[in-house]
Parts: structure tokens; sequence; C-alpha cells
């Protein structure tokens, strides 16, 4: 006898039926035996296909039945993948935790969806811009795969802090009543920067006493007489 059992594979090109033979107190060798089939037999993702040899000799003793059962899969349907769920940090500055995404997949073969585990090759990038490619790919059959499905997380790794410097200053430096005030301008340089930045100041505004005195009303300029005019 010989047997071809797909055995669950998916499409096979051919089928080929078992052969069988029967043998007998009475024969010389052994005989062909040609089987009986009802041919394939069940869904499209269970096929089956079932061949029974029988025989009876000379004296009408019949043998005992001999049956060969295939099982195989017709689907040329594509499996679907989604995302379950997703944690990107996206771009936030030293994340704790990296939680992977989850997927699932769907499948026209299967009864319910199922996990399917991604594959990623790690962090990548400079530390100022990190990021994680995880794929997912579920092949259902010899021929037909899923395709692939990413997810991408993005995050900052910088724990250097900025520098500031003092770009202009016009400091009056004491000098009386300044037709205007021009205030000073910064820039911060970081290592997350291709370039330094523009950084805007916060004041509180002019603070202190002026240097007038006022009386009645009136601004006056205090002044200092010599000692020796009073001797």
């Amino acid at each position: 006898m010989t047997s071809a059992d797909p055995a669950g594979t998916c499409n096979p090109s051919s089928i080929v039926a078992p052969t069988f033979e029967a043998t007998d107190n009475c024969l010389a060798s052994a005989v062909s035996v040609t089987p009986t089939t009802a041919g394939p037999t069940g869904p499209a993702c269970a096929r089956t296909q079932t061949w029974t040899a029988n025989y009876t000799d000379a004296c009408t003793n019949a043998a005992v039945p001999v049956s060969v059962t295939y099982t195989w899969v017709e689907d040329v349907v594509i499996p679907v993948i989604s995302v379950v769920t997703s944690a990107d940090p996206a771009g936030t500055c030293n994340p704790s935790s990296i939680a992977a995404p989850t997927f699932e997949a769907t499948d026209n073969c299967l009864a319910s969806a199922v996990s399917v585990t991604p594959t990623t090759a790690g962090p990548t990038g400079p530390a100022c811009a990190r990021n994680a490619n995880m794929d997912s790919q579920l092949y259902r059959c010899v021929y037909e795969c899923s395709g692939t499905v990413s997810v991408t997380y993005t995050w900052v790794e910088d724990v250097v802090i900025p520098v500031i410097s003092v770009v202009t200053s016009a400091d009056p430096a004491g000098t009386c009543n300044p037709s205007s005030i021009v205030a000073p301008t910064f820039e911060a340089t970081d290592n997350c920067l291709a370039s330094a930045v523009s950084v805007t100041p916060t004041t509180a505004g002019p603070t202190g006493p002026p240097v007038q005195e006022h009386r009645h009303g009136q601004p006056t300029i205090p002044m200092r007489v010599p000692m020796q005019q009073y001797q």
C-alpha cells in the first residue's frame, strides 16, 4: 500500500490517491485492489477524502475493509492583522518604560482571532530621536501570507540640560536718563538641537527707587554744598 496524505497542508497542487493490495491463502501473490471514494468532503478549511478498499476471494470470503483518509486545506484568503493595543510615547522625553504594541489576526479558517507575536530590531536612531519599529506577520498557508503590519514608537532619551547664553546686552551701566532701554537677547544650545535657538526672557520691569527726589510734586536734584562756605 502507498499513501501520500497531504496531512493538513495548504493548497496541495495535487492529491495522489493511495494504492492497496490484497493477499490470500489461495493467491500465489498479492493482487491490486481498487478502492472506492466519495471524493473530497468538508469545508475548504478542513477538506478530507477517504478511500476504502474491499476484496472478496473466489469463495466469497470478504476481507476486512481498509480505509485511508487524507486531510488538507484549500485557502487562498489572506489573514488580516490588526493592532490591539499601542502605547506610543509619541516623542516624549525619557519614558520610564516602553510597552510593546499587541496584535491579533483574523482569518476565514480561524474560529476566532489569534494573538500574533511581533518582531522588532529594538530601538534605533540617536538618543534624541529614538524609534522602535515592530512588525507583525502571520503565515496561514504555504502560498499565502498576511502581509506586514507595523507600529513605530518614537521618544527622546535626553538628560543633558540646555545652556543659555547672552547674545547682546546694552546695559546703561548707571548712566542718567537713558533715552531708551534695549533689552538683552539670549540663545540656548542643547545636545538635541541642530543649532542654537532664540530664547525670550521674562522680566518684572524696572524696579527700585528713581534717582531723583520729589518735593511738593516737583523734582529737585539733591545738592551737596562745600562746608567751607559756612566757615
